[in-house]
């Protein structure tokens, strides 16, 4: 237990975490080194609208946030997709090329919505296989003062944007994938997600890294999570969407997986339930 206290005071109360990006050290973790440069033109060379949102320059090399659009033919809501905000949750990252396909290959399934990702996020991060920015601080940590150009993009982006639902793709030590919200997730969306889970044969967490327990793989916060937030300072990406009054789900795949397949996949399964879903 001191040592789950001393990690989530080091992980949720700081945001500058490191000098740089550096190795995450406190945990086990199954990390591949990504091509950032093949990475960044797979987006920038795809068949939809893209423009880089912000050029960071560390260690005189450029490295790109790039904003992707897709346009469904009869688009009533909007999907907001955000990748590689931490560099070493790597496969959840590696999500995006494969969802690109999928939107080419099967527009049909995604007509009646507007989709616009941004990744990554933190590309220094994803270049050096670090959870921290190029200044070592935890972008998910950085939504008060907005010191980081990934937290200063995400902010820019949901308020241009304005989703009507976000889905934040991450991994995480636990065993088995699972997912949060930010509030209570619609009844025939929770019900989806499980069942779409249980059919592709995803294995789904029981409970997360500090003992809180899922249902059916997914946490819905309640109310009292934010009252903590606020009472300890903890500015997250998804206290920004709650304040906002915007349906938020973050995506957690199990980063010592060494299956990258496996730790792809439920991520994927879950954007195409969400827009798949009638609740939207």
């Amino acid at each position: 237990m001191l040592t789950q206290l001393k990690l989530f005071k080091k992980y949720f109360l700081v945001n500058r975490q490191a000098n740089g990006p550096e190795q995450q050290i406190d945990f086990d973790m199954y990390s591949e080194i990504v091509d950032i440069e093949n990475y960044t033109h797979i987006l920038k060379t795809s068949f939809l609208q893209s423009k880089v949102l912000k050029n960071i320059t560390y260690k005189e090399k450029d490295y790109r946030i790039v904003q992707l659009d897709y346009i469904g033919s009869s688009a009533k809501k909007k999907l907001l997709i955000f990748a590689g905000v931490h560099g070493n949750e790597f496969a959840a990252a590696l999500v995006i090329p494969e969802l690109l396909n999928d939107l080419q290959n099967n527009p049909h399934f995604y007509q009646k919505w507007d989709i616009r990702i941004v990744a990554p996020i933190n590309p220094v991060g994803l270049a050096y296989n670090s959870r921290y920015n190029e200044d070592g601080y935890d972008i998910n940590r950085d939504f008060k003062y907005f010191k980081t150009p990934g937290a200063q993009v995400q902010r820019n982006v949901v308020e241009d944007f304005n989703p009507n639902i976000l889905i934040s793709l991450h991994e995480s030590p636990q065993k088995g994938f699972f997912m949060f919200s930010e509030g209570k997730l619609p009844y025939t969306l929770h019900q989806s997600i499980t069942e779409r889970l249980r059919k592709s044969n995803v294995p789904l967490a029981e409970k997360s890294f500090f003992h809180i327990k899922m249902r059916q793989g997914i946490w819905e916060k309640p109310p009292i999570i934010y009252f903590f937030q606020r009472l300890l300072g903890i500015y997250t990406l998804g206290r920004f969407m709650h304040d906002k009054g915007i349906l938020a789900i973050t995506t957690e795949s199990t980063w010592t997986d060494r299956d990258i397949e496996a730790r792809k996949r439920p991520h994927l399964e879950v954007i195409k339930t969400v827009v798949q879903n009638p609740r939207f």
